[in-house]
């Protein structure tokens, strides 16, 4: 029987210990994987389409990993292999781009590849982000009105704000902006589409059906917008049931205060005094019993109903006087409550006193 560490290999003393303690042989499960390392990767001379088939295959594969990584489920493994796509991937790039027996299509493939997959290194902090960035200006500058250009333009805003720490609140009007300055380009779309995404996973349904509204109204004539439809309609009839739950308990609520207000004299607002008293029945014979009560000041009609809703069982409550709803009125009706809790204190005494002797 052999026994394998599941985790990282022992150490040859740790493995004596185990064997001599168990009496089960063990076998090193081998060294840790070491880093990938962009030096590491070797991408030999081949023709433009072999190569470009290449780099098809690595932005497949790093964004799939990508994907993996961001919900959380990454190893090790998953990260050597999200840098060798990557690393390999943009040497295959690199090497299409400076063919000249590469056509200008395969070349315009290779770059928007590498873009891809420099947007997707920077977010993982696999390479510096001014290396994305130089990247980018490149492009840029090379021919600003471009479908290319704005793709890169694209993914710097991709990773300054969707990878960024800002709210939703700075980085929708800076997409929204550029979505609406390329109505014709598709990197607007996947913009908007995944930074919904982000949101919805985020569970902010409410900024996240703003960015799908706004990428269909935008693009919605567009093929991939068929890619939100779905979840769109989803999260809407989400928010449609929530509003009619919400709507549902505002209504509650108002009968609620509807009620309460009757019983505080129809007041929309002030400040209500009210005493409360536990109700408790007298011994048959006579003697001192005792009770609770307590005095209070209400601010409002809600602090009104939640004191009432509130109050224990068998327990009842009067209102004593109800003073407007202004500074004057505030300090009327502390005034008042500070004399009557002092008053029923002295009265509380005082018949506790009489009954006392009466009884003795």
């Amino acid at each position: 029987m052999q026994y394998r560490h599941p985790r990282r290999p022992l150490s040859p003393l740790g493995l004596a210990a185990v064997a001599a303690f168990t009496g089960i042989a063990c076998i090193p499960t081998g060294s840790p994987p070491q880093t990938v390392t962009e030096q590491s990767i070797d991408v030999p001379d081949a023709a433009p389409q072999v190569l470009l088939e290449s780099v098809r295959t690595c932005v497949r594969e790093a964004s799939a990993l990508q994907d993996r990584l961001v919900a959380g489920r990454q190893s090790v493994d998953d990260l050597n292999a999200l840098r060798t796509n990557v690393f390999r991937g943009v040497k295959a790039a690199d090497k299409v781009i400076a063919d000249p027996s590469a056509g200008s299509m395969s070349c315009q493939e290779a770059e928007k590849a590498k873009l891809d997959l420099l947007g997707i290194a920077a977010a993982r902090r696999l390479i510096p982000d001014t290396r994305l960035k130089q990247y980018v200006e490149d492009l840029v500058k090379r021919d600003p009105t471009a479908e290319l250009a704005a793709d890169a333009t694209a993914e710097w805003l991709r990773y300054e704000l969707i990878h960024g720490a800002k709210s939703p609140a700075e980085v929708l009007p800076v997409l929204a902006e550029f979505a609406r300055n390329q109505p014709d380009c598709a990197a607007g779309f996947r913009l908007l589409a995944d930074y919904g995404k982000k949101l919805d996973s985020d569970r902010n349904v409410a900024r996240s059906l703003q960015c799908y509204r706004l990428a269909m109204a935008l693009y919605g004539e567009r093929p991939e917008a068929k890619s939100i439809e779905g979840r769109l309609a989803e999260l809407e009839e989400t928010e449609r049931k929530a509003s009619a739950a919400r709507a549902a308990r505002q209504q509650i609520a108002a009968a609620r205060l509807s009620a309460v207000q009757r019983q505080f004299g129809g007041f929309p607002d002030g400040y209500f005094v009210v005493y409360a008293e536990e109700n408790v029945k007298p011994p048959r014979h006579g003697g001192i019993y005792f009770y609770r009560y307590e005095y209070d000041v209400l601010e409002g009609l809600p602090a009104a109903a939640a004191y009432v809703e509130g109050l224990p069982e068998k327990w009842s409550w009067k209102l004593i006087q109800r003073f407007p709803e202004s500074p004057d009125g505030r300090k009327q009706a502390y005034e008042l409550w500070k004399t009557l809790v002092q008053r029923k204190r002295k009265t509380a005494l005082r018949e506790w006193s009489t009954t006392a002797s009466a009884t003795i």
